[in-house]
């Protein structure tokens, strides 16, 4: 399962809420956690935009000016104490941890770094993000179309693990995210965690045949009457459903029987990370 968590975090409240989920999967899980915050050069660079050597064009950006800036202090200062915070709390649970601090840009640096993880752990949204108005962080957005690695993506309140919602396709993506959550709810107290299989298509007889996969999967581990059948637009349907089973998390693909289909503006899988309040596991 996953050992080795990677933890991206800023100095928002997603954040903070994103840790405590971190916290408590690495606890179940026995894993390592890494904390990482990202001094954003692209966030100086366009504040301090150019450097002029000569009175000639066209300027270049001079990157020895970044870090004599006040914001590039004030970044590396904010990251300092949001990574203190995660080593205590760490610290206070026993779980090992180690922290860093990188500068760059955010996704490049993150997606680097997840190279030596097995699941990424980001907040739905990052700093500023009572000016997004329910906009889905760009950074993350980047993350999440090129990460190889599973990403948990948490929300604004923090949920204790209790109920999984596992939504399934039949594709290789889905049932990738199939085993993680059955292995996760495994690693829990018996009869803490319930999960339940979601197949959204407009037949019921195809939803079954879509399930079938997924149920001979779950046959050895003894769960029964998980399965839900829904009609309607795909992401709608997961986050009602989501809110009527009073999930914690969401299982799902990152991805669709056609990738191509879901890189687009607009995909199943955007719409939920826009709209769910639940934190979501995302396999690719």
């Amino acid at each position: 399962m996953f050992k080795s968590i990677l933890l991206a975090v800023d100095s928002s409240r997603y954040s903070e809420v994103c840790t405590r989920y971190a916290l408590e999967y690495a606890k179940l899980l026995g894993a390592k956690i890494t904390g990482l915050s990202v001094l954003d050069r692209k966030e100086i660079a366009i504040v301090y935009p150019y450097y002029y050597p000569t009175a000639d064009f066209p300027p270049v950006f001079d990157e020895t000016v970044i870090e004599n800036t006040d914001l590039f202090e004030r970044q590396k200062q904010r990251a300092l104490e949001v990574l203190r915070r995660v080593e205590d709390e760490c610290r206070k649970m026993d779980i090992p941890c180690v922290c860093e601090i990188r500068d760059g840009l955010v996704p490049e640096v993150i997606l680097e770094e997840a190279q030596s993880a097995d699941v990424l752990f980001a907040g739905q949204r990052g700093a500023g993000a009572e000016y997004t108005k329910g906009l889905l962080g760009s950074n993350l957005e980047n993350v999440v179309r090129r990460s190889s690695i599973p990403i948990i993506v948490t929300p604004h309140n923090y949920r204790t693990l209790q109920h999984i919602l596992v939504c399934f396709d039949g594709s290789e993506y889905a049932i990738r995210a199939l085993r993680s959550a059955v292995r996760l709810a495994a690693a829990c107290p018996k009869g803490c965690v319930t999960l339940r299989l979601l197949v959204v298509h407009d037949s019921e007889e195809a939803a079954q045949q879509i399930a079938e996969k997924a149920v001979k999967y779950l046959q050895a581990y003894d769960m029964k009457e998980i399965f839900l059948h829904r009609k309607g637009d795909p992401a709608e349907q997961i986050i009602e459903c989501a809110q009527a089973e009073n999930i914690d998390l969401v299982a799902m693909g990152a991805y669709g029987h056609s990738r191509i289909r879901e890189l687009m503006l607009g995909s199943t899988t955007e719409t939920i990370l826009r709209h769910v309040s639940r934190a979501v596991m995302l396999h690719h």
